[in-house]
């Protein structure tokens, strides 16, 4: 569905979303079509209409491609509509796509159901065809000779039909609720007697005579002094017969008088012009109005209040409102700029400054205003009851300045511009604008820029807006700088502002600067939170808390937080969830530019010294609770559920000092900081950034050469490299770990080395040789609970792949036991796991069931999703055991997807071989022998041996019937494997060689040699 909107801001809705139109001129070329509908407009029409007798050369090829590109921008939805027919364009839009259409329909509809007497009918057909109106028509559109035309047509023929819609409202027997109306109407229009009429009409019959008495005195006083002549008999006889008492069945209709010499004075207008290249702000305008309608409706003075940071479009937005609204308030429309940013030469407007200006708009004479702010406020209310007023008060320092400017009286309109949220401005709605949306921005900038350099390199065009942080102001200027420079290209104007340091000096044109605006803002803080914002743009990373503030500014965290809100409320932070904070991109810049030109160098060292131990501090003891070993520095507050959701906000921070640490050669606060994200970025799934992070954080350990460190990051590493498939990476540094931590005699960390080296060698399908390395329970002495517990775990974990089923079960119900003694209940969901899988290996499905699910519910409340996906394949495994075979595969699915979300290749290879096993029993042999071919791909990749034989067992079995000579050749690989390894899966393989009548002799060296027979 396309929607043609002319009665009001021009614009185009495809399924009920506004579609962007391109440039300024391209909006003027579908404009004319529109209003031309159905007739064919010419080329060089379009041309005169759009340059006059200032066109270029090449103007038909621009006509060409606003035409080709509206065409894009309608979409699939709008095919056909544009059509081409010598000697120029058609529109053909489809029944009811035209909102002026539909009004020609229901007024003609109105008309008729008068003539035929039907009352009811004529009034709802009126005033459904003036409820299509948003404004005045064709807005937004830059003004050609026939849309001049047109606009000014349908304004005339608004008016009629506004007053033939009263015409029948007073025949329908309504009359008091219409004055208002009526009043506003007559305002607006004063030399117009047939609105006169009706107000006169609409008083008399709500028993208000004298005032019907005085709208006509007053219309013939201004007749005769402006004009020179007396109202229309017809308005005369109506005087009359209101004297009377008898008004008449319907108010007379006459003709306007003739305008004589004298200028015929307009309400008072002083809004600033409307932009043409208004973009985006669909959801606040709709809001604004809907705010409108309510208050009208309700009879109340209507308040807006915009807020938002400086550049944000603030008065753009309300002055581009005012323009649409400004039928609607026809006693006059005023502006008033209250100066909230002071400057040498300007101060803030008093509020007695603002109201004489704004009474001086009214006509009122110098003489007649007095002295007293109070008693001007109340002449400007009592002179505002007399209009239906719009005004919009921009730029307001605060709510206590705009409060004696606001109109008193129902039906008044007040918009209200501020860098600081007006809160307490009671009864106004108040909204926050954000920076545009992308899609809004592009659009933005294409039309300031006036060409198709945009659309030709769209890639360049969303960097430069990233840049800009979509903030109207500054896409401005960079539109507006590409603008002025034809020869550059979108992408030389990225290169440009690609540069942090130089960014903010790049968006400055002429006498508009993103930096200036910013520095307005600055400067009307006091001292304190001029101090702390300069502080924050020493921050690393996106975002922060009261207590990175208290601890940038040397503050209690309750001060912090005060200042803090004090800086959201001016519009200088921004606050996305409560208690968080951050700054818009371009400000976060402007601050940071601030502290290093206004902050002493020493000052600001310190500053960020102190940001960089607190984040050492908080993620240590974050890591402590998930870990529960070690102590960190200062006791946590942390549960493992918590310092999970810590981590989740503070990792880019975190990430971002460890980065700054290093730059400023804080290589211990580097290291630790990094190393204390391991828990966490493991059950996050987040390998890839673990290695790399491990591997920067090694550099900085070697660098204080600091052994311990150098230990504790090759541990961690290695088992970092172990989850995305680097095995034998993964042994090199678990290896050199375990010999550090020897050497230092640290017995507790080197059995943690030994743990992660145990699990290296298992997964590279070395289960034999992971038994030998790992430490036995009863050697353990004195190291600590954590470590004794990962002895236990992976010491039944090893049995499981060694085949031991019956000794691991023991092993892994004393790691159950020592989680309960040793008070670490979250690590109880790793031996419940390893329980489960056993269990299922021995046939014991329920227990095995029992065990996995409550593995699967505990690592799910810690936030570990790593760990939940693998636990939900088992569950899978176990479901198909017991029967269950279609909701095995359900689970399995949703496992693997996880798994392949978390790119963890070496339980993903796991996880497909035990699909495939279900898969067999599901009877979807194709899709089973699909996964072994994937499990065996992956598996290959990431060194998983052990799962790499299983799949050549699975692709054995899947063409044992089709292609007996590759099944053998897919066991002897596997049985080749199994015999490296030592597995105990090799003696089922060679059973399975011998039925097919292969025999395969196992040596000493376990390679094996083939024979047939």
């Amino acid at each position: 569905m396309v929607e043609f909107r002319v009665l009001g801001t021009f614009e185009v809705a495809v399924d009920g979303r506004v579609v962007p139109l391109g440039t300024p001129r391209a909006r003027a070329v579908l404009a004319l079509l529109v209003v031309h509908a159905d007739t064919v407009v010419g080329i060089d029409r379009l041309v005169d209409e759009l340059w006059a007798d200032r066109a270029p050369g090449n103007a038909r090829a621009e006509v060409h491609s606003y035409v080709s590109r509206l065409r894009r921008a309608l979409g699939a939805a709008g095919t056909g509509r544009i059509v081409t027919r010598s000697p120029g364009y058609l529109l053909r839009p489809g029944a009811g796509e035209v909102d002026l259409r539909r009004f020609d329909e229901l007024v003609a509809a109105a008309r008729s159901a008068r003539r035929s007497g039907a009352g009811p009918e004529c009034l709802a057909r009126f005033r459904e065809a003036l409820r299509l109106w948003r404004g005045p028509a064709l807005g937004g559109v830059p003004p050609t000779p026939a849309l001049e035309a047109e606009a000014a047509r349908l304004a005339e023929c608004r008016l009629e039909v506004s007053e033939e819609s009263f015409d029948a409202a007073l025949a329908a027997g309504e009359s008091g609720e219409l004055v208002a109306e009526l009043s506003a109407l007559v305002a607006g229009h004063p030399y117009r007697e047939r609105s006169r009429a009706l107000l006169m009409t609409a008083l008399h019959r709500s028993g208000r005579q004298a005032e019907a008495l005085r709208v006509f005195r007053e219309g013939r006083d201004l007749l005769v002094a402006e004009l020179g002549v007396e109202p229309g008999a017809a308005l005369v006889e109506l005087h009359e017969r209101i004297l009377r008492g008898d008004p008449g069945p319907r108010p007379p209709v006459t003709r306007p008088p003739a305008v004589g010499t004298r200028r015929v004075p307009a309400p008072p207008n002083t809004l600033p012009g409307d932009i043409a290249d208004f973009t985006g702000r669909e959801d606040e305008i709709t809001r604004l109005t809907a705010t409108v309608e309510r208050g009208n409706a309700a009879r109340t003075v209507v308040i807006g209040a915009l807020g938002g940071m400086a550049g944000i479009g603030k008065t753009v937005t309300a002055v581009h409102l005012a323009h649409r609204l400004a039928d609607r308030y026809p006693g006059g429309q005023l502006f008033v700029d209250l100066h909230a940013h002071t400057t040498a030469a300007q101060q803030p407007m008093r509020p007695a400054q603002a109201l004489d200006v704004l009474l001086r708009a009214l006509g009122v004479p110098g003489r007649r205003i007095p002295d007293d702010t109070e008693a001007r406020s109340a002449l400007w209310r009592a002179e505002a009851g007399r209009r239906k007023l719009l005004v919009v008060l921009d730029n307001a320092v605060d709510a206590a300045q705009v409060r004696p400017l606001l109109p008193g009286a129902p039906g008044c309109l007040a918009l209200v511009t501020s860098r600081r949220h007006l809160a307490d401005l009671d009864g106004a709605d108040t909204l926050s604008l954000d920076s545009l949306r992308p899609c809004d921005a592009t659009e933005l900038f294409a039309r300031v820029v006036g060409d198709d350099r945009p659309e030709r390199d769209p890639a360049a065009t969303r960097a430069v807006l990233a840049m800009c942080g979509h903030l109207p102001l500054a896409v401005r200027i960079a539109g507006a700088r590409l603008r002025a420079r034809p020869s550059w290209s979108v992408a030389h104007l990225a290169e440009r502002l690609r540069d942090q340091d130089r960014l903010l000096s790049e968006l400055c044109v002429g006498d508009r600067s993103v930096a200036t605006a910013f520095a307005l803002s600055y400067q009307q803080l006091d001292a304190a939170h001029r101090h702390l914002f300069r502080l924050l743009g020493l921050v690393p990373g996106a975002s922060f808390d009261a207590r990175v503030a208290a601890v940038l500014a040397e503050v209690g965290p309750a001060e912090a937080e005060a200042l803090l809100e004090d800086l959201v409320d001016v519009h200088l932070l921004q606050e996305p969830v409560p208690g968080r904070y951050r700054f818009h991109d371009l400000i976060g810049l402007h601050a940071a530019a601030t502290a290093e030109r206004d902050e002493p160098a020493a000052s600001r060292d310190a500053a960020v010294d102190r940001v960089l131990d607190h984040y050492r501090r908080a993620a240590e003891q974050a890591d402590q609770a998930l870990d529960g070993g070690y102590r960190a520095e200062g006791a946590t507050d942390h549960d493992p559920v918590s310092a999970m959701d810590w981590f989740d906000r503070e990792y880019p921070n975190l990430v971002a000092a460890a980065e700054r640490a290093a730059r400023r050669g804080r290589h211990t606060h580097a290291w630790r900081i990094r190393w204390a994200m391991g828990n966490y970025l493991f059950s996050r799934a987040k390998a890839a950034e673990w290695v790399a992070g491990h591997r920067q954080a090694l550099v900085s350990a070697r660098h204080v050469g600091d052994r311990w460190a150098e230990a504790a990051v090759l541990a961690g590493l290695a088992s970092a490299c172990s989850n995305t498939g680097d095995n034998e990476e993964a042994l090199e540094h678990a290896e050199r770990a375990v010999e550090l931590f020897h050497a230092l005699g640290d017995r507790t960390w080197e059995t943690r080395a030994r743990v992660t080296l145990n699990l290296v060698h298992v997964r590279r399908g070395r289960a034999r040789e992971a038994l030998r390395v790992l430490p036995r329970p009863e050697d353990l002495g004195e190291v600590d609970r954590v470590a004794r517990l990962k002895v236990y775990n992976n010491l039944g974990y090893t049995y499981y792949r060694l085949g031991r089923y019956d000794e691991a079960l023991p092993v892994l119900e004393e790691a159950r036991r020592l989680c309960h003694a040793a008070g670490l209940p979250h690590k109880e969901p790793m031996a419940m796991a390893s329980m489960g899988v056993v269990l299922s290996r021995l046939g014991r499905h329920r227990e095995a069931a029992e065990c996995l699910r409550d593995a699967h519910l505990g690592f799910e409340r810690s936030g570990d999703r790593a760990r939940a996906a693998y636990v939900l394949g088992k569950l899978g495994v176990v479901a198909c055991a017991e029967g269950s075979v279609t909701a095995a595969v359900d689970r399995q699915d949703r496992a693997l997807a996880l798994l392949r979300e978390a790119d963890l290749p070496d339980v993903e290879c796991e996880a497909l071989n035990d699909l495939a096993d279900t898969l067999w029993a599901h009877g979807t042999p194709d899709r089973a022998r699909g996964c072994h071919v994937q499990a065996s791909d992956v598996a290959r990749r990431s060194g998983n041996l052990a799962e790499e034989a299983r799949a050549r067992v699975g692709l054995a079995r899947a063409d044992r019937d089709t292609d007996p000579a590759a099944a053998r050749r897919h066991l002897l690989a596997a049985l080749e494997i199994y015999d490296r390894i030592e597995a105990p899966e090799a003696r089922q393989v060679r059973e399975s060689l011998r039925a097919q009548g292969v025999v395969v002799e196992p040596e000493p060296s376990a390679a094996g040699v083939v024979a047939a027979t």
